[in-house]
């Protein structure tokens, strides 16, 4: 059995923008010397183009306005033999203050899980992160990131 394979339509290529040129006018009129050109000669009036629109810069980032955002995690974290040993469980809500570069400012516990040894693991991850700054009109601002690590008995 023969079977074709079949590739996706490519998009359709952007026209060029189209090009102004300026409309030119012949008219018939007295020469100013008319010994000149036999009494009757033609003069040239350029009109101007039209004003184009001034072109709007495109950025050079993927989008104006973004959030901070995590690029990657920390190794899996040590849980404290006297956490494991009481079989505790628990989220942490945990938010991050980044600075322009991507560096962590500050880590805040914003809900505790209970557990102040996990609260302790939690703001660790968080530290150890690495982010990407927010951004706003294509450049990079501080900005809050905030998340929950879930800890589960085992």
């Amino acid at each position: 059995m023969l079977r074709i394979a079949h590739a996706p339509t490519p998009p359709p290529r952007k026209a060029a923008p189209p090009v102004h040129r300026a409309r030119v006018h012949v008219a018939k009129t007295k020469a100013l010397n008319p010994a000149s050109t036999g009494g009757e000669g033609k003069a040239v009036y350029a009109t101007p183009a039209p004003a184009t629109p001034t072109p709007v810069p495109t950025p050079n980032c993927a989008s104006l306005d973004t959030p901070v955002a995590v690029v990657s995690s920390p190794a899996p974290p040590v849980i404290p033999p006297q956490a494991r040993a009481g079989r505790v469980s628990g989220t942490t809500r945990i938010q991050v203050t980044v600075d322009p570069t991507g560096n962590v400012e500050n880590a805040t516990v914003l809900t505790s899980s209970g557990s102040p040894q996990l609260d302790l693991v939690a703001l660790d991850m968080a530290r150890g992160a690495q982010y990407t700054p927010a951004t706003h009109a294509c450049k990079a601002i501080a900005g809050t990131y905030s998340y929950a690590v879930k800890f589960v008995a085992y």
